[in-house]
């Protein structure tokens, strides 16, 4: 009886020492700093929209707020870890102290991220580190060019960075160093001319890097541009964004679990090419990144692998970015911080319960479309098909808003009567015209000079036409074809899945040194020629594309040309039917098409380029759906070309388009959202198509002759596992059951630019 009650107190003080030694703990915790072996996610996000002497940047306010919801929702960052420095607390003074400050909290084993929107500059440089232009880049604080406030020089920023103890940290200057003017006051440089107060830098005395070589970094650096092109600041599907800000960002929400930085910088300049192609810009700003190839190669928001390195205590990363949902009184929903996430009216929200991370579109509890927006957050209301929800719950994007069908342009140095001659005329084209006043986007800009109409893309950069001003109404015939393929290829840009699965990659195959063909990913548009009769066939003047996917998905390759004709490249009726049978790839293998530019390929076609001349874009579309394949295929391949009927510009390649977003919608959200064409406010112009029916389960299908085309119906809810890989010999699957009750997709685009 001694012995167990000498056991029983030993056990009672056991747990009182244990009891005391949690308690103290999380008494010294908050006195001394956190466990020393946690790991803590710590941001510092910088956005200067509003200088005191410089021009304004509508962008960068707007980039802050997607930083900061993106690294909470997806990556788990702590609000009270994310520090904000916005306009007047910007100064020099202000973004020297916070870089310091981070620099100093952030532990060896800590994630750190560092972001900076704002304006560039350059400052002649003196210590003799930057040989080819032996100017020094720079960023300017909001005080930045008032009397006796320096830029922040790299030299000074690596300088502090070479101080942080963590090797998992990354660093973004959405930011440009060469200043150049442009016509078009929407579309801004992120910069200003160099600074040639030099007697204020020698007076810093930053005169060495005071670190070690760039590829021997603890962080990684991205750039928006480089040290010689300007970042673009700019309205981005409906909002002002840093062009690459808004790049990364995508790429960060779509991006798998775990990707590494590499990938997740090759999805950012895939973003800034589909931005390009929506500007009409036959090149954009090359983004920059920088660290060791081991560092390249780690996920990009990698907790320090060190012995005793702990979780942090944030919340679980997501599969995609999210905003809190809560109900509001009858069917509505208030989407909390959601316009930083692209809440525009008429964008689609997939409801879930609070907690959930894996945001299956098939688990969606309910859908809701946005009907206003508000001091950053969002009033939706949910379809009257879903499941009301009640309490707080957690919300994702699974549609866009839709693209206006009006065409917005900006007249410059235009007489009274010669605007009133060109919208009538046009009009009577094109009728969705509109022109829009210096505070508005425009989408082209059209100048009067020396008797001719001079067309140029958004940023005033690029001359895309030239004509003379006219009486004959005919005589703008190619202005209206201009118009409207730049409206075509908005709306086949704007099909977009922000939910899905699948990760396509879609690259243009070029010519390389010596005449080796490589695949480029080069910001600049591949430039190709028309072939002409007997010329021999090139990547010059023929196309080649490589594409890869991760998931197994029927392809659909779609081009828009100069003059706004949208066409299926791929599948065609020309293409060898074992090569890639009704355009189904198997996942994990990079694909060329055609296969080559022999002739006799196993392809049996190619795509010379023909007139006629210009910019084309390329849209390919993945899906694991063969019944969705084919109304794509349908949708965009036989509407018919856009052609002067008359004088007039027939829009059947828009009206199917348009119908097609709304059954995509209709096919995520199981059928159950009812969707306008128009934006919110305004009408719409075509009845919506019945949603696609997608069965909960899918059915086995009998075993394929080795090496045949699809025979029989397949699968009308999944794709068909038995269809062969159409390249190599000795591909063979077994037919197995498909559970497939909503159907993914996604779609990737380039550009091309074909001269004469």
């Amino acid at each position: 009886m001694k012995t167990h009650n000498i056991r029983s107190n030993v056990l009672l003080l056991l747990i009182l020492f244990a009891f005391l030694g949690q308690t103290l703990m999380a008494a010294l915790v908050p006195a001394f700093g956190a466990v020393p072996n946690a790991s803590v996610k710590r941001a510092l996000l910088i956005g200067i929209g509003k200088y005191e002497v410089l021009p304004r940047l509508p962008g960068s306010k707007n980039d802050i707020d997607l930083v900061h919801q993106v690294l909470m929702s997806r990556y788990g960052f702590s609000d009270h870890n994310i520090h904000v420095v916005r306009d007047e607390a910007a100064t020099r003074v202000g973004i020297l102290s916070a870089l310091n400050n981070i620099v100093q909290e952030a532990g060896p084993n800590d994630v750190v991220y560092i972001h900076y929107s704002g304006h560039g500059s350059q400052v002649e440089d003196l210590n003799g580190d930057e040989p080819d232009d032996k100017l020094d880049e720079t960023i300017v604080p909001q005080d930045g060019r008032t009397e006796g406030v320096a830029d922040i020089t790299d030299d000074e920023l690596e300088a502090i960075l070479a101080q942080l103890k963590t090797s998992q940290a990354v660093v973004v200057l959405d930011s440009c160093h060469s200043g150049t003017a442009t016509r078009g006051l929407e579309v801004r440089v992120r910069s200003v001319p160099t600074d040639d107060r030099v007697a204020l830098y020698k007076k810093g005395g930053v005169l060495t890097r005071a670190i070690v070589p760039l590829n021997k970094h603890a962080y990684v650096l991205f750039s928006g541009a480089a040290s010689h092109e300007e970042a673009l600041d700019g309205p981005v599907d409906g909002r002002y964004h840093g062009f690459f800000t808004h790049s990364l960002f995508k790429s960060l929400q779509s991006a798998p679990t775990g990707a590494s930085t590499r990938e997740i910088f090759a999805g950012a300049k895939s973003e800034l090419k589909r931005i390009q192609n929506q500007f009409g810009r036959t090149s954009m700003p090359e983004p920059q990144l920088e660290a060791s190839k081991a560092r390249i190669e780690q996920p990009f928001f990698a907790l320090n692998s060190q012995a005793g390195a702990t979780t942090p205590t944030e919340s679980e990363s997501a599969r995609r970015s999210w905003v809190t949902v809560q109900a509001q009184k009858g069917a509505d929903y208030l989407l909390v911080n959601a316009v930083a996430l692209g809440a525009d009216p008429g964008s689609v929200w997939a409801i879930y319960s609070d907690g959930e991370t894996a945001f299956d579109p098939a688990k969606a509890e309910s859908f809701a479309v946005v009907k206003s927006v508000q001091e950053g957050h969002a009033i939706a209301k949910v379809s009257g098909g879903s499941a009301a929800m009640t309490g707080q719950g957690r919300a994702i994007m699974i549609a866009p808003a839709p693209q206006s069908q009006r065409i917005p342009v900006r007249l410059l140095n235009v007489s009274s009567e010669q605007a009133n001659d060109l919208k009538r005329a046009l009009q009577q084209k094109l009728g969705e015209i509109e022109f829009v006043g210096d505070e508005q986007f425009a989408r082209f800009l059209v100048d009067a000079k020396d008797n001719r109409w001079h067309v140029y893309s958004a940023d005033g950069e690029k001359k895309i036409l030239s004509l003379p001003i006219s009486a004959n109404p005919k005589a703008l015939d190619p202005m209206a074809q201009v118009l409207v393929q730049s409206r075509n290829a908005s709306q086949l840009l704007a099909l977009e899945n922000p939910a899905s699965q699948i990760n396509l990659d879609v690259s243009v195959v070029r010519v390389g040194e010596r005449g080796i063909a490589v695949v480029s990913d080069r910001m600049d548009a591949p430039v190709y020629h028309i072939r002409r009769a007997r010329e021999a066939r090139s990547l010059s003047n023929s196309l080649q594309l490589e594409i890869t996917t991760d998931t197994d998905c029927y392809i659909t390759i779609v081009d828009v040309d100069a003059e706004g004709n949208v066409n299926v490249l791929f599948p065609n009726p020309y293409q060898n039917q074992r090569f890639y049978a009704d355009g189904f790839v198997r996942a994990g293998r990079s694909i060329l098409l055609p296969d080559s530019l022999n002739a006799g390929n196993r392809a049996g076609f190619h795509w010379d380029y023909a007139n006629p001349p210009g910019v084309d874009t390329i849209r390919v579309f993945a899906s694991t759906d063969r019944q969705l394949t084919t109304r794509i295929r349908e949708s965009v391949g036989s509407s018919g070309q856009s052609d002067l009927n008359q004088g007039v510009l027939v829009g059947k390649p828009l009206a199917r388009l348009v119908s097609l977003r709304n059954e995509l919608i209709g096919g995520m959200t199981r059928g159950l959202i009812t969707v306008s064409d128009e934006p919110m406010g305004q009408p719409a112009a075509y009845e919506n198509p019945p949603a696609i029916e997608n069965p909960s389960q899918g059915e086995a299908f009998p075993q394929q002759a080795d090496m045949g085309g699809v025979q029989g119906g397949g699968s009308p809810g999944g794709y068909d596992p038995a269809v062969p890989y159409g390249s190599e010999a000795g591909d063979h699957y077994q037919a197995m059951p498909v559970q497939q009750p909503v159907a993914d997709w996604t779609a990737a685009s380039v550009t091309v630019l074909v001269q004469p």
